[in-house]
């Protein structure tokens, strides 16, 4: 397992950054290392936007699915309104970090540069997915010409390379909503389990 981390506060700019959400994060970060360290291959990437592509190439050539998972302090709200000042307010809005995740794999041409590329989101739940589907697919028909790269619905990226851990599992309340929402998806090859195990999110 390659473990990818990121953090932009470091060693040498740890002093300057008092106050940083990734100030903190960086001391988790350095206690935790070593279990990362124990569970596979962890890389320190720098600056994500010039190094994506080439994890994108490597995932690809060796038939690896590349995960993502929410958490840490990336440097930026997790909001479009700015930064919670609630846990409850940074977990219910989670699913907006992923849709964000989606829509730029897609727009931005991933899916295409790489056609082979598998990605995993986990602990991000699924059922916000239909609505995404139903939304960037209607506003792709009138503004395809903006990515033309994008050759076909984006639902159809979504389908052939997104798949989706069924915990936390954010349900309506009953089986049968639960059961329309996965038919909604079009899709039976989408969802993995996962537990989420040890935590425990009343699913």
């Amino acid at each position: 397992m390659i473990i990818l981390v990121y953090s932009g506060t470091s060693a040498s700019s740890v002093r300057h950054d008092l106050g940083r959400a990734d100030y903190s994060y960086y001391f988790i970060l350095e206690k935790y290392l070593p279990i990362l360290h124990s569970l596979g291959e962890v890389r320190f990437v720098e600056n994500p936007q010039l190094e994506v592509d080439p994890i994108y190439a490597a995932a690809t050539k060796h038939d690896l699915a590349v995960g993502i998972h929410y958490g840490g302090a990336p440097g930026h709200p997790s909001t479009p309104s700015g930064w919670p000042s609630t846990y409850i307010e940074e977990y219910a809005g989670m699913a907006q970090v992923f849709q964000s995740q989606v829509i730029s794999l897609i727009t931005e041409g991933a899916f295409d540069r790489f056609p082979t590329l598998r990605v995993a989101l986990i602990e991000g739940g699924f059922t916000w997915m239909p609505s995404l589907m139903w939304r960037i697919d209607k506003e792709w028909k009138g503004l395809r010409h903006n990515i033309p790269w994008v050759r076909r619905p984006p639902s159809d990226y979504m389908r052939e390379h997104i798949r989706l851990t069924t915990a936390p599992l954010d349900a309506p309340p009953t089986q049968d909503e639960l059961a329309q929402i996965i038919e909604q998806m079009d899709s039976d090859e989408m969802l993995m389990f996962g537990s989420d195990y040890p935590h425990w999110h009343a699913d």
